[in-house]
């Protein structure tokens, strides 16, 4: 297959595995109304009252499983797809600016090792409940990397789009805008740049898409 279809493939399984977060048994324990924010909504934690804020006694039985599961699901399948989406799509782009080609490839590198530390050491704090705070010290600015390297590498793809010209140009100014201001929000105004990379990842997957279709009919 050609890049553009196996980023596509990583596109794909990229929603659909995180679509399935929400559906991991227990998930909703403590909150019902939004199953598929818990995950997300635990890798944000600042403090051990945090942990046991998320953790409340009438739910912990069933959410600490699910939330052990969840970090199984991203580690052997979010971050691998999502590694494939981005990954391929670089190497699909990568004649156009050599130079941006080896920074995204760089970040996402840094970003995939930031992400799965980011899960050993959430699954080390659920070991250890009532929590620790020296591993949720060591957990943040882990986190922030991954935000900040994935963010990079996402406006690294939407830059070489925008330099492809053409009809690219235009996805890939969202994707790297998208991106940038997940970055900003991070780092600014303490709001998690999930929603930057979510919009990028989204619009990337669309674009691979096409691009797939186009090697394919050409």
């Amino acid at each position: 297959m050609t890049a553009w279809r196996w980023s596509a493939l990583g596109g794909v399984l990229t929603v659909l595995i995180g679509l399935s977060f929400a559906l991991v048994p227990g998930i909703g324990a403590c909150d019902a109304t939004n199953p598929g924010g818990v995950w997300a909504d635990f890798q944000r934690i600042r403090s051990v009252a945090d942990v046991t804020t998320r953790l409340r006694p009438d739910c912990a039985n069933a959410l600490v499983p699910a939330l052990k599961s969840s970090m199984w699901l991203d580690a052997l399948l979010f971050i691998p797809v999502y590694a494939l989406l981005l990954g391929a799509a670089l190497m699909a782009l990568r004649a156009v600016f050599p130079p941006a080609f080896a920074a995204g490839a760089v970040l996402l590198g840094a970003g995939v090792v930031a992400d799965q530390s980011e899960g050993v050491l959430l699954l080390d704090i659920l070991n250890a409940l009532p929590g620790d705070q020296a591993l949720i010290d060591v957990l943040i600015p882990v986190k922030l990397a991954k935000e900040l390297a994935l963010s990079g590498a996402t406006i690294a793809v939407g830059i070489l789009l925008v330099l492809r010209g053409h009809v690219a140009r235009w996805p890939g100014l969202l994707i790297a805008k998208a991106a940038a201001i997940g970055v900003i929000a991070e780092l600014f105004f303490d709001v998690s740049g999930a929603l930057g990379l979510l919009i990028g990842w989204l619009t990337l997957t669309g674009v691979a898409c096409a691009m797939a279709w186009k090697a394919k009919v050409v």
